[in-house]
């Protein structure tokens, strides 16, 4: 999707991501938008088609963000492949990291994954699972050939199994904390580091 430039952009982008963050796509109101933004539907009409192309463009937008700051990270810090689950564990820190920073994108965030509109939904899962499944193949695959994980369990199970994780962690994470507090990145991270944990050691004592 073609990222769109005009006049009051910002301001539209501003109050639908907090219309949608506050209500999901179904009940958010495209005339509340709007009208916080102070734009009129001729100007909204004429770069959309409909509040479901709005959103959906938000959420590209906000991926395309966050991967500029994943790569901005990616090129100053030099990363051990080797390692496959600081590889997974790095993006994930990231992502915690640039929602500490990006407070207005959290709530949007959550709206989108937790969306309950079957049509909608689909189309979200279908570009998460996309997204996620390019990144976690050529990783797993190259960690089975290179006698790090387990090569008795099935590859394509692994690669389900670990995009679920990586798509479905922040449920976990997040329970329970207050995005507003301060504190709210080293929380995240200490119940993040808990997982990791458990998936490298397992829940048995040794």
């Amino acid at each position: 999707m073609d990222f769109k430039e005009f006049k009051n952009k910002e301001r539209l982008m501003s109050s639908a991501i907090k219309e949608f963050g506050d209500k999901n796509f179904q009940n958010a109101s495209l005339n509340n938008i709007l009208k916080n933004a102070q734009i009129s539907k001729g100007t909204f009409y004429y770069n959309f088609k409909t509040k479901e192309e709005l959103y959906f463009y938000l959420i590209e937008k906000i991926a395309q963000e966050k991967s500029q700051y994943f790569e901005n990270y990616y090129n100053e810090n030099k990363i051990d492949y080797s390692d496959i689950f600081s590889v997974f564990e790095i993006p994930a820190k990231i992502g915690l990291r640039f929602a500490s920073e990006y407070p207005e994108y959290i709530k949007f965030g959550q709206n989108v994954v937790n969306e309950k509109d079957p049509r909608i939904n689909q189309k979200i899962q279908k570009k998460l699972s996309s997204a996620t499944n390019q990144f976690i193949k050529p990783i797993i695959k190259a960690s089975i050939e290179k006698n790090i994980i387990r090569s008795d369990i099935p590859e394509d199970f692994i690669n389900e199994l670990m995009s679920f994780m990586i798509s479905n962690y922040y449920k976990i994470i997040e329970e329970n904390i207050d995005f507003n507090d301060k504190n709210y990145y080293e929380k995240a991270i200490k119940k993040f580091n808990y997982l990791i944990d458990i998936l490298k050691n397992g829940l048995l004592k040794k």
